[in-house]
């Protein structure tokens, strides 16, 4: 039985290539097939390369927070700051997959710079923060250091001169812009103003200011360039009035190490008091968004897809009307109507992997084309870098999996309505 079924396969599927390929006496036949495939291959092309393309552009935007945001961010689940604690990082490092951590005072703050305003965030960090980070490879002017060293000369009769640190800022291109930095007047500091905490309101001394002088920009993105500017810790600290309290503690964690894993760990150390947050649940909107936009896409291209179906259904049906002696000669030689009617659905099935391929590989090459030449840039400007592209091997599968799918389903839609009775009493096949 089992024999049979495979030798009947093999029949109809011959059948079924002999069909496709070879030439019909209607010559629109072969265009209406032509014209299915050519859909098919459209549409398998356009998936793999919107998907890849958001793949690019996903990777792009993760590599870009990546450069800013920790593995894991610690805050307290009731108010904005909590009691500085040494022992508790000394208990996270113990954590497996543990590199390092750094200490974040994080508030708000009024900026003020050459009669200049501008509301900024003010982040307080550790030096551990730029080893954290790629900060210092997307400064572009300036350098990322929260201090420099400043000469003076310690005595008046003393003519030599000893290096200290001295408290500097990196800020974001945005806000420079806003303020018209200009890091090569050292004499020009920023002012930062803060109003006063648990204290009366002095209507002539309502905040605490201080300054401090720019000494980098940097560059990442909308949402850090126009909102961070980035100090050392016990500045923030003095600015904010938070002595000995953090808003925020950031930990880095070894390349393979396991997020979710560290997260639980963290999470037990910490307690209830804290809340502890991957990087993906820093801004799971965001993440949401880009998933919830490739989704779409994927469905209208899949809709279109089953539009152009429509086609195979149209081949199928022209191909029912030519060979319907061809159906009466099978059915002599002891095809029964299920047989014939598989070989209907194989050709649907033919045209539709057909299209997939060729629309695959198209789609691929346009792909590494794209990667190797930049044919497509990322703005107008020439010397914009071009427009990321990755190809995931899932995106390949799924899309070849949709396409067949589809295929298959006008095909069977189709195939299943031949009759040989309802021909016979028709006499179409006389």
């Amino acid at each position: 039985m089992h024999y049979y079924f495979i030798s009947a396969l093999r029949f109809t599927l011959y059948i079924a290539f002999r069909y496709l390929f070879s030439p019909k006496k209607q010559n629109f036949i072969n265009v209406i097939s032509a014209l299915s495939a050519l859909a098919v291959c459209f549409i398998s092309a356009a998936l793999i390369i919107v998907l890849s393309a958001f793949n690019g552009l996903e990777n792009l935007v993760l590599s870009l927070y990546n450069s800013f945001d920790p593995d894991i961010k610690i805050t307290a689940n009731v108010g904005k700051s909590f009691e500085a604690d040494s022992s508790l990082i000394l208990k996270i490092s113990e954590v497996e997959g543990f590199r390092k951590i750094t200490p974040v005072v994080e508030e708000n703050a009024l900026l003020m710079y050459n009669e200049r305003q501008f509301i900024g965030t003010v982040k307080g960090v550790g030096e551990q923060f730029f080893d954290m980070t790629g900060l210092d490879s997307l400064t572009i002017e300036g350098d990322a250091a929260i201090h420099t060293k400043w000469e003076f000369q310690s005595k008046a009769n003393d003519s030599t001169l000893t290096p200290v640190l001295a408290d500097c800022a990196v800020l974001g291109a945005g806000i420079a812009s806003s303020l018209g930095i200009d890091l090569n007047n050292s004499f020009q500091k920023i002012q930062l103003f803060f109003p006063k905490r648990g204290r009366k309101v002095d209507m002539f001394q309502p905040f605490r200011n201080t300054s401090i002088a720019p000494c980098g920009v940097f560059a990442i993105q909308q949402d850090f360039d126009h909102r961070y500017i980035i100090v050392p810790l016990d500045f923030a600290a003095y600015l904010f009035d938070l002595d000995n309290k953090w808003t925020a503690l950031e930990i880095d964690l070894d390349s393979g190490a396991d997020f979710e894993q560290a997260k639980e760990k963290i999470q037990h150390i910490c307690g209830s008091n804290f809340r502890v947050q991957t990087r993906f649940e820093q801004h799971a909107l965001l993440y949401k968004i880009m998933k919830t936009e490739r989704l779409a896409v994927f469905l209208i291209l899949s809709f279109i897809l089953l539009i152009a179906s429509f086609n195979i259904v149209g081949a199928i049906t022209m191909l029912m009307v030519e060979k319907k002696k061809d159906a009466m000669v099978l059915w002599s030689l002891g095809l029964n109507e299920k047989s014939i009617r598989r070989i209907y659905f194989l050709q649907g099935l033919l045209i539709s992997a057909s299209g997939a391929l060729i629309g695959l590989v198209a789609g691929l090459l346009i792909c590494y084309g794209q990667l190797q030449l930049g044919w497509i840039k990322i703005n107008s400007n020439p010397e914009a870098p071009a427009y990321p592209v990755q190809v995931n091997p899932k995106d390949i599968f799924l899309t070849l999996i949709t396409v067949l799918l589809i295929g298959a389903l006008a095909s069977w839609f189709r195939a299943r309505t031949f009759s040989l009775t309802r021909n016979l009493q028709l006499g179409l096949l006389k």
